[in-house]
């Protein structure tokens, strides 16, 4: 599948196709990676194994980053997952570390008079205000939004081990 962005902006998540080319030409892309759970849910979808998927970014002229979820994110879609029964908490856990290792996706550019930039992190300050608002919404609880502060700033089994320990008094 190909995907353009010429002479614009483009914001959104990444997709869970297996394969697919995003152009960006005189334009800006920024993309979300696809929480864990989604990737999980994708695999299923697909039967396939972690390691699969394959994009390839081409920009010319413009901007493409790619940004890591929030952990509040992670933790909603593990968690409404985990409640519809799409996803044991078991299997979660074996995919999502397998996941953490490698992000799961294999990523490959050409970029040109241009910026390109994958799997950058949320910044402190927009985790930790994502935290506060669904902490203050009534979305977690006290023990939820201290297990999540722990993965701020984390990459992998760390991020990984901070949202599960955070879903672990609905799923222990």
């Amino acid at each position: 599948m190909i995907q353009f962005c010429v002479f614009g902006g483009q914001n959104g998540r990444l997709s869970t196709d297996p394969y697919k080319i995003y152009f960006t030409v005189f334009g800006g892309c920024e993309l979300q990676m696809p929480t864990i759970a989604t990737q999980i849910l994708a695999m299923h979808r697909a039967r396939e194994l972690p390691h699969t998927r394959r994009m390839f970014f081409v920009t010319i002229f413009g901007s493409t980053e790619i940004q890591q979820p929030t952990l509040v994110d992670e933790y909603f879609d593990a968690m409404h997952a985990m409640q519809s029964g799409a996803i044991a908490p078991t299997e979660w856990d074996r995919l999502a570390a397998q996941l953490a290792a490698d992000d799961g996706l294999r990523i490959g550019s050409f970029t040109l008079f241009a910026g390109f930039s994958s799997t950058e992190m949320p910044t402190e300050d927009s985790e930790l205000d994502r935290i506060a608002l669904a902490y203050q919404l009534g979305q977690i609880n006290d023990a939820t939004r201290q297990s999540l502060m722990l993965g701020v700033g984390t990459r992998g089994p760390q991020r990984v081990g901070a949202i599960r320990m955070a879903l672990s008094p609905a799923y222990a």
